[in-house]
């Protein structure tokens, strides 16, 4: 946040669209859709990403960015529509 901090107090995002999935059921989607393996693959490592994630959402939300949090769990139509859901307003206001 501290590197992108400038940018955003000069245009501030109108909202930011964070998609996020457990860890768990990440991994769960890649070990099922390829069989190698990256270096950010490990369970641990993707705990502690989310992790920071999350740590830089709260920041963001202090410093008065507004934030969608849509959950990728469901089936891609599902997060389509909250995600349309979610910058329909943004649209509205123009």
């Amino acid at each position: 946040t501290t590197l992108n901090r400038p940018c955003t107090e000069k245009l501030p995002p109108a909202l930011v669209i964070f998609l996020d999935v457990d860890p768990a059921v990440s991994a769960k989607r890649r070990t099922s859709e390829r069989t190698d393996s990256e270096i950010y693959d490990a369970i641990e490592r993707q705990i502690a990403i989310r992790s920071n994630y999350m740590r830089a959402l709260e920041i963001a939300e202090v410093d008065g960015v507004k934030i969608a949090r849509i959950s990728t769990e469901a089936d891609r139509e599902t997060v389509a529509r909250q995600i349309r859901a979610a910058v329909a307003p943004l649209f509205a206001a123009r």
